[in-house]
């Protein structure tokens, strides 16, 4: 009896302590829990976004090509002389019938006054002759003689009135002038190099090479044209082609045309030329800052809706470019029509980040096909 009394107290001890235990971890969890730090809300972050639109594009070749002037020359001098009037600006602009250069003509004018009298009297002589023939008082041939004399001084004067019109330089057409250090007094010998005009056109040429595959390209094609000083490629169209291959290099010479009414391409200027290879296609178009690239793919940022409905997830598309065109990017493969994508920011993106952005019209499609 008294056995089972000591076993009886001792079961109790142990269960009143199990209790104390068991409180005391439920009360520690529940410290525990409390002072855990809590997860913090996920906000979103914002960006712009568009959606895939659709364009006609052909796949393209690129070449470097040079700025050629439609109408160049550079001015020499026929005659030789001292120059006794200069009229050419260095480095400036001339309107056609300008006159640039005036050379020394003291002598010609000398000899044009001489031709001019002989005239004179030639056709005195003439006359008197005409008058006796008529009476019968002279030969047929004494008047025949006169009448060439006269012919003789005309000549005589269109000649020397030549050499003096050789001596003056004028302008050709309206043009912009190279530099130089030509001066009043200064005498120049025959075909001296005088100056380099450019004319002042609204279009200007580029002449480019292609290679022998790609020479079927017909006249009015157009091409892309990007000089280092324009934000946008410039449009030209090819309006001509040389009629024969180059034999040591096998291509093609080909001249495009395009406008420069602004003058700011000048002739000399190497520019990019992007030619098309094939006929047009549809394909779908991307503006170009939304395209990230790194060393294993090029990738944008495709948006999906999120669960709440209200934002978006945005996760790496790994995508296909065809070529890049300015602001837009054509692309071949990894993406549909009306796909939303990142167009800005996402370089501060990771995979299933929550975003948000401000609709557009323009976006506003692409949404709804979500």
């Amino acid at each position: 009896m008294k056995t089972t009394s000591s076993v009886l107290r001792w079961l109790i001890t142990l269960a009143a302590c199990a209790a104390i235990a068991a409180v005391l971890y439920l009360y520690n969890n529940k410290q525990s829990a409390a002072n855990a730090p809590q997860q913090p809300p996920e906000f979103p972050e914002m960006i712009e976004a568009v959606a895939v639109s659709g364009t006609t594009w052909s796949p393209k070749t690129k070449t470097q090509g040079e700025v050629v002037a439609t109408r160049s020359l550079t001015l020499r001098n026929e005659l030789e002389g001292a120059i006794i009037e200069l009229n050419l600006p260095s480095g400036g602009t001339v309107e056609k019938g300008q006159v640039l250069i005036r050379l020394d003509i003291r002598e010609e004018n000398a000899r044009l006054a001489n031709a001019k009298a002989n005239l004179e009297l030639a056709q005195i002589e003439l006359k008197r002759t005409k008058e006796l023939a008529d009476k019968k008082l002279v030969s047929q041939v004494q008047y025949d003689s006169a009448r060439i004399q006269v012919k003789v001084r005309q000549a005589e004067i269109q000649g020397i009135t030549s050499v003096i019109e050789r001596k003056t330089i004028v302008a050709p057409f309206d043009a912009q002038t190279s530099l130089h250090t030509l001066e009043v007094g200064q005498f120049l010998a025959s075909n001296s190099v005088i100056n380099t005009l450019v004319g002042i056109d609204d279009k200007i040429w580029v002449d480019f090479n292609l290679p022998q595959q790609y020479v079927n390209i017909d006249r009015q094609t157009e091409v892309l044209i990007e000089a280092p000083f324009t934000e946008q490629p410039l449009t030209a169209k090819v309006v001509a082609q040389n009629i024969s291959l180059n034999r040591a290099s096998r291509s093609l010479t080909f001249r495009a045309e395009l406008d420069n009414s602004a003058q700011l391409l000048k002739p000399g200027t190497v520019v990019n030329v992007s030619a098309p290879t094939a006929a047009p296609t549809s394909a779908l178009k991307i503006p170009t800052s939304a395209i990230i690239r790194d060393q294993f793919s090029t990738y944008v940022y495709r948006l999906s809706p999120s669960k709440d409905n209200k934002n978006y997830r945005a996760n790496r598309q790994n995508i296909q470019i065809g070529g890049e065109y300015g602001a837009h990017t054509v692309v071949t493969s990894g993406l549909e029509m009306n796909d939303l994508i990142v167009s800005i920011g996402g370089f501060k993106l990771r995979p299933n980040m929550l975003v948000n952005f401000t609709p557009t019209p323009a976006l506003e499609p692409a949404q709804q096909g979500q």
